[in-house]
């Protein structure tokens, strides 16, 4: 809980008397841990010092009194000398007081060392009569339970569908008053405003309720709410005995807060008895069979959900809960954005530039009064999120939190913490060391959260901008805080130009829970020139700048360094290689190899108007450099990712950083070598039984097939029960509309590469041509994958509430949604069901289109070498006998394990026909090859693994030709051992893929099952061609005469 200390007030007779007689009972008492070893007797503590005390038996509460309005100040003023070591207080009545603020000790306190700090009874009972047992001042199972509910209430899906549109709805609110005001010229109280605006937004989103608070309504419950938080506060500058006697007594403040707690306890109950009664109403109309519209998430229903089976809902509990949830989803953003808006008031130059690149990143901010900006468009305004990060770190919301020490602990610097030692965190003195943030860190730069090489936003440790508190502690509401703080300056800010009224005083902190101002914040907004100015302009302005630009970057010389790609000869003025390469769009990999036949595998440049330069590459040693040696200079590209993030998401395969490594861990876990072997195989083989029926089938039949397809069906069967434990039934006909919408959204994404951004961003916009056919898709597929996680969330539950009462386990749960949510959770974070959507579309892609794509290719290769198809029929037979006796039986791992031409056909295909044939990434800094090749910054990166496989430089003059003998030695037969840089199917280094061993595996096991038992004739007038999507997948049906081999 926040402790928010002393009013300048003084004591009278009695409490001074009080104070004494405490304060020499507790200096009899014996001291406790203040030893000069820690308990191990090895290490020599480090004592922290004690500010020294004016007056004896009174400690330090005199000098806290006289600095009490500016608490947070004299804090800092003390550490600051000392770059942030702590200090001790001693306080008649209670424990001593210990101040920290440096990352490293915050980091013991709130996440390494965390079970030692709990929330301190003392907080609980001060703030009791408030918050009762709510998440702010409780600890153990009532702290997680409610922490849970609040994960539930806002998560990242309930963020985007639910909640978003609530913050649309009352910032448009917002815009109008500011308006209103601005065409009367007349001031407005933005502290009230923003107030208002948060507490409108958090009951609308915990109750379903519009307090119509900025309309005026309500104002006596948001008056109850402040003046119950003031005088908690002052129960602080008191001994417990003194304000407690007031509180039996009914006197003074004490009889206020008694007042101010009714009114919110009456309106609390209401909101949640009418959110209580709109869900039994809702049960009934279902149970009663009538259609009703699905309730939107709130308080109630969370915990509902989160509840255990068979408990009651407390509303005592529910009641605690909902204040805690008001206080912080109303003061700590509000707070934050009063301070927000007077800073940048008061520091014109950054006001300026926040505007800037308000306007440059979402025009319609310039030319639509009424147009409010989705959180996609704001977070392409990086300026924007680091504005926002200095304030909170120089004025955090909650300057100051509280924990108790309930066991002598030491820091790994030294530090001793005594047992009974309340703790106090300064988080706004942690904003301000010089020691931490250098010798400007009083001055207001957002610059400081900007990376200078790439401008984005630099990401720090919790303990360091601990704006939001770190560890299990850290505060569940912060994103929905940067969504509201985000529109809200987004809107104000690049509309009206604000400045403080005059007369208006210097705003100074109050003491409550959070930091925020003690008076009103007048300030006066006027109309942004820029939107008189820039309406009439802005549209001929872009496409002069990009005109502008394309022909100066068309003429330009981008480096003068090193051994330069080669700029392809056919390149027109303005219009770069567009032409060529939209001529050549349907063998784009084939005209890729063309280039570097040309160039003898030496990189080269494309130039494409509006986009950067383009650089291609194929040869091992430069694929070394990219993908190993220098990855960290070459991350995945924010182009990529706008391309295809309607289709992935953040999902692995365009996403980089802390998002990536997360992700891979996941798919590290479902990819485990156990589980290939236990889960994994046995699944291949299951569902192969069926698929050999099909086409022995079609043979008996006399039938052609579409193999491709029917490889497509099985190995979506497969990853469905590998990936989310579903029964699909694919290859009995079902899913077809799923299967399709996959195709064809990758299809049209990858369409998105011929055109400029800005077009089919245009076009997506207004919802026309390929970019709604694209988003109908989309919405099928994340119909049936929402399906399949639900299905398998409910199956989980169903296993851990049905655990065996014998004493053994449940079978355990090796699904990736099960293995998402236990690392989820295991780390306490929101169960984000929008991320666990990427991750299934990334491994559904993976795990079917590549492996049906391979083993399309393969069986189209080996029907056009007949010899390589009886030499490995052969070796099937004479290695797996039972291929050759039992038409049924299927062979394990290690039986096709024994073939090695098996496994050279299978190396072969993925070197001509990578599944994968151009990967992408972006350089971020001038590099420069081993061989002198020099790589500007700001290039991206085409790496073409579809040529890698056919350079003569590399494989010889017959690299185009299918020579599976090429990857067998000659003496051994065994398969030769080669790099990943030069067999690259699988993409090499951090980023290697990781399901490989499962593509192997299951490639090995089919084809083994298939090539032993049917021969295949394409048919005629047989038509073969790549498609343009993620993977090398085929254009056209393989259609396919079978014919069962007689052995």
């Amino acid at each position: 809980m926040l402790l928010s200390i002393c009013r300048d007030k003084r004591l009278d007779a009695v409490a001074a008397f009080v104070l004494v007689i405490c304060y020499i009972l507790k200096t009899i008492q014996p001291s406790k841990g203040r030893h000069d070893k820690s308990p191990d007797g090895k290490v020599v503590p480090k004592r922290v010092r004690y500010l020294p005390s004016k007056i004896p038996f009174l400690g330090n509460s005199i000098e806290l009194l006289m600095n009490s309005a500016r608490m947070h100040d004299w804090i800092t003023d003390h550490m600051l000398p000392l770059a942030g070591e702590p200090f001790m207080l001693r306080l008649p009545g209670k424990a001593d007081l210990m101040f920290l603020s440096k990352p490293e000790h915050l980091e013991q306190v709130l996440q390494v060392q965390c079970g030692n700090f709990p929330k301190s009874q003392h907080i609980h009972n001060v703030y009791f009569d408030l918050l009762g047992n709510s998440i702010v001042t409780s600890n153990g199972e009532v702290w997680k339970r409610q922490r849970r509910i609040l994960l539930n209430l806002l998560n990242a899906q309930a963020l985007k569908e639910n909640v978003t549109p609530i913050v649309h709805k009352y910032v448009e609110q917002l815009r109008q008053l500011f308006e209103n005001a601005a065409t009367m010229n007349k001031p407005v109280d933005v502290f009230h405003l923003v107030h208002c605006f948060t507490l409108d937004v958090i009951a609308d989103v915990g109750f379903g309720t519009d307090m119509k608070l900025l309309q005026g309504h309500n104002q006596a419950f948001a008056k109850a709410m402040d003046e119950s938080q003031y005088i908690i506060s002052t129960r602080f500058e008191q001994p417990d005995g003194v304000w407690k006697l007031k509180r039996w007594l009914h006197l003074g403040n004490e009889n206020k807060l008694r007042h101010a707690v009714d009114i919110i306890n009456d309106h609390i109950m209401r909101h949640i008895s009418n959110a209580i009664q709109r869900h039994q109403d809702n049960l009934k109309a279902k149970k009663s069979s009538t259609k009703v519209e699905e309730l939107r998430n709130d308080i109630v229903s969370a915990t509902l959900v989160t509840q255990v089976a068979n408990e009651v809902v407390n509303p005592v509990e529910l009641r605690d809960l909902a204040v805690a949830t008001l206080i912080a989803g109303r003061d700590t953003s509000a707070d934050a954005l009063s301070w927000l808006f007077y800073m940048l008031s008061e520091n014109p130059r950054v006001g300026t530039e926040l505007r800037s690149e308000l306007i440059t990143h979402v025009p319609r901010l310039a030319t639509d009064a009424t147009y409010v900006p989705t959180i996609d468009e704001l977070h392409e305004v990086r300026y924007l999120d680091a504005t926002i990060r200095e304030l909170l770190r120089i004025l955090p919301p909650g300057p100051l939190i509280g924990t108790h020490c309930i066991r002598d602990t030491m820091f790994p610097d030294g530090t001793f913490v005594p047992k009974n030692t309340d703790m106090g965190l300064a988080f706004y003195t942690t904003g301000r060391l010089t020691s931490v943030w250098g010798d400007d860190a009083f001055e207001f730069k957002p610059e400081r959260f900007l990376d200078t090489t790439t401008d984005d936003v630099c990401r720090m440790p919790s303990s360091k901008f601990c704006a939001f508190s770190a560890g299990p502690r850290t505060c569940v509401g912060r994103n929905l805080a940067y969504i509201e703080m985000k529109l809200a300056i987004a809107i104000i800010w690049s509309r009206f130009d604000l400045v403080l009224e005059p007369g208006q005083a210097k705003p100074a902190y109050s003491q409550g829970i959070t930091l925020g101002m003690q008076t009103p914040l007048l300030m006066r907004g006027h109309s942004a020139i820029i939107l008189t100015m820039l309406k009439a302009y802005v549209l001929s302005g872009i496409i002069s700048t990009a005109l502008i630009v394309a022909l100066y970057r068309a003429n330009k010389s981008k480096d003068t360094k090193g051994k330069r790609a080669i700029l392809l000869p056919n390149t027109l003025p303005v219009l770069g290689n567009a032409i060529e390469l939209a001529a050549n769009a349907p063998r784009m990999h084939d005209w890729l190899a063309d280039q570097f036949v040309l160039t003898n595998g030496e990189p080269f440049l494309v130039r494409l108007p509006g986009k950067e330069d383009i650089m291609f590459i194929a040869k091992p040693e430069h694929l070394e450099a990219v993908l190993k040696t220098q990855i960290d200079i070459f991350p995945k590209s924010e182009y990529i990712h706008d391309v295809f993030s309607d289709v992935l998401g953040d999902g692995i395969v365009v996403t980089n950083g802390e998002m990536w490594r997360r992700q891979r861990n996941v798919f590290v876990g479902l990819f485990s070598s156990r589980a290939l072997h236990e889960h994994m195989t046995p699944i291949v083989q299951k569902y192969l039984v069926q698929l050999v029926a099909i086409l022995l089938d079609a043979a008996a039949s006399n039938k052609c097939l579409d193999v491709f397809d029917l490889l497509q069906r099985y190995t979506f069967d497969v990853f469905g029960e590998i990936g989310f434990g579903a029964t699909l039934h694919s290859m009995d006909g079902a899913c077809q509309p799923f299967a399709k919408a996959m195709d064809e959204a990758q299809y049209l994404a990858g369409k998105r590469f011929k055109q400029p951004m800005w077009f089919w961003k245009l076009r997506r916009w207004l919802n026309v041509g390929d970019e709604k056919t694209l988003k109908a898709h989309i919405c099928v597929m994340n119909e049936h994958v929402m399906a399949m996680i639900a299905d398998a969330i409910a199956r989980r539950r169903y296993r851990a509430e049905n655990k065996p009462t014998n004493g053994s386990t449940a079978p355990f749960d090796k699904d990736i949604v099960s293995i998402v949510l236990d690392k989820m959770e295991s780390s306490e974070n929101a169960v984000d069901l929008i991320e666990i959507r990427n991750i299934a579309i990334a491994s559904i892609i993976a795990g079917r289109n590549t492996t049906s794509d391979c083993m399309g290719w393969l069986f189209h290769l080996l029907s056009q070498n007949p010899n390589a198809e009886a030499k490995l029929r052969t070796e099937l037979w004479t290695k797996i006998e039972p291929l050759r006796t039992d038409k049924h039986y299927i062979p394990t791992a290690a039986e096709v394990n024994r073939v090695p031409y098996l496994e050279a056909c299978i190396r072969e295909v993925l070197r001509l026909y990578p599944p994968a044939p151009l990967i992408t990434t972006h350089c971020i800094e001038d590099t420069q090859f081993l061989d002198g090749t020099f790589v500007p910054a700001n290039t991206d990166i085409g790496i073409a693994l579809f040529s890698c496989g056919r350079l003569t430089s590399v494989w010889g003059d017959d690299a185009l030709e299918f020579k599976p003998e090429r990857f067998l030695d000659n003496e051994t037969g065994k398969i030769i051992p080669m790099t990943a840089t030069k067999f690259a199917a699988f993409s090499a280094g951090p980023r290697i893929c990781i399901g490989q061993s499962l593509a192997f595996v299951e490639t090995k096991i089919v084809i083994a099952s298939i090539v032993a038992r049917v021969e295949m004739t394409p048919a005629s007038n047989q038509k073969v061609a790549y498609t343009q999507g993620i993977s090398l997948g085929m254009m056209e049906p393989l259609m396919m005469q079978l014919k069962e081999v007689d052995v």
